[in-house]
């Protein structure tokens, strides 16, 4: 029994104390979950900054498309602009899931859902292009990047996802910044510095103008700013 003991691979000796081989089995597991967990997070860190970067890029020609579009948008209607980019993007949408061997629409029982999402994304782009051609570029793309500010608050309605306080804090923040963006007439008279001169009738007149012009120009902002805001609850959605 003792040479048994003595020859035996499994039995080793800790701190002078014999140690069984269930005990070296039981490091060895732990050593291994270790290696495990710890390429899992090494892993998952790769697929975090990859998704980080990705979201960039997107970011990134995402502000190159509202600039095409707020260059063209002043002489072309809103949604004739949705209608050739959907044109655009459902064929390369088409070739990449021929590629990757996907069904283009998807399983039956997400097709509704499928439609819903196509039906709002149009929706959003469509109030958020009409949103640039009636304000400047900066200010329509602010507004409309409220986005994630509506899907947190449809995330904790609809999917019970956390939001705190600091969500809370954050939301208000935005939406006071949407504000002074839009800069209503309510909020922020205009100021005229131009002054009628008394008994002429040729001033009273550009008067006249300059302030209709400027009541245009305020009913425009508004209407520019409640369509980014709609174009960014339909993203949301």
């Amino acid at each position: 029994m003792t040479a048994q003991s003595e020859t035996s691979p499994l039995l080793h000796h800790r701190n002078g104390v014999p140690t069984s081989g269930t005990n070296t089995s039981s490091n060895t597991a732990h050593a291994s979950e270790q290696h495990q967990s710890h390429s899992e997070s090494t892993h998952q860190r790769h697929q975090e900054t990859k998704g980080l970067i990705y979201m960039t890029l997107s970011a990134l020609f995402f502000s190159f498309m509202s600039l095409l579009v707020s260059l063209t948008a002043k002489t072309l209607p809103s949604f004739e602009i949705v209608l050739f980019r959907g044109i655009i993007q459902g064929s390369l949408g088409y070739i990449a899931c021929k590629y990757l061997k996907v069904n283009p629409w998807g399983k039956k029982e997400y097709r509704f859902l499928l439609f819903l999402r196509g039906l709002a994304g149009s929706f959003g782009l469509g109030f958020f292009f009409f949103a640039l051609s009636v304000m400047p570029l900066a200010d329509a793309t602010v507004i409309f990047f409220l986005g994630p500010v509506f899907t947190a608050i449809l995330a904790r309605i609809v999917l019970k996802e956390p939001f705190g306080p600091l969500d809370a804090l954050a939301s208000t923040v935005s939406m006071i910044g949407v504000v002074l963006v839009a800069k209503p007439s309510v909020l922020f008279p205009p100021k005229s510095t131009l002054q009628p001169v008394s008994g002429s009738p040729m001033s009273t007149v550009m008067m006249a103008l300059l302030q209709r012009e400027q009541d245009d120009e305020d009913h425009r902002r508004i209407l520019g700013a409640m369509s980014a805001v709609c174009g960014a609850m339909c993203a949301a959605v």
